[in-house]
C-alpha cells in the first residue's frame, strides 16, 4: 500500500515510543502494546448486589443469559476469583452467588457500555422484566 504523499508519516515524538526508522519487530511491539491499550480503555465493569432471597438459580441466570446473547460484546461476571460467562446458564448458577453476593460485571467490545447498563438495570430491578430487559 502506497501511502499519498500528504498523508502523516509516524515520526519519532518524547513518549511515544515509536520510531519511524524502527526495525519491524519494533513496530510489531508497539502494535501489540497500542492493542493492549485500546483493550484495557474499552472494559466496562460495574459491581452489583444479588438481592434475590433464593440467590441468583435457574430462572435469573437465564434472564442474565438470554439479556446477554443480545449482545456481540464479551460479558463476564466475576464473584471473587471465579468468573463466568455472562451468556452461558451453568456458569452463572456455578457462581454459587447466594443474596447479598457482590458480583463485578465486566463488558467489552461493540455495545459493552449498553449491556453493562442493562444487567445494572436487570439487578436494580431484582430481575422484573420490563420492555427495556426483555428478549
Amino acid at each position: 500500500m502506497t501511502l499519498p504523499s500528504s498523508a502523516a508519516v509516524p515520526r519519532e515524538l518524547p513518549g511515544n515510543g515509536y520510531s519511524s526508522s524502527g526495525t519491524s519487530a519494533h513496530r510489531s511491539s508497539q502494535e501489540a502494546r497500542l492493542t493492549v491499550a485500546m483493550n484495557q480503555d474499552s472494559v466496562c465493569r460495574q459491581t452489583v448486589t444479588v438481592n434475590l432471597e433464593n440467590g441468583l438459580h435457574l430462572i435469573p441466570g437465564s434472564q442474565i443469559a438470554q439479556l446477554a446473547r443480545r449482545f456481540d460484546c464479551d460479558l463476564t461476571i466475576r464473584k471473587g476469583k471465579t468468573k463466568a460467562d455472562a451468556k452461558n446458564v451453568l456458569d452463572i448458577i456455578a457462581l454459587a452467588a447466594v443474596r447479598g453476593t457482590e458480583l463485578v460485571v465486566e463488558t467489552s467490545g461493540q455495545g459493552a457500555t449498553e449491556a453493562l447498563e442493562e444487567l445494572v438495570h436487570l439487578f436494580e430491578s431484582n430481575f422484573e422484566v420490563d420492555d427495556k430487559t426483555s428478549p
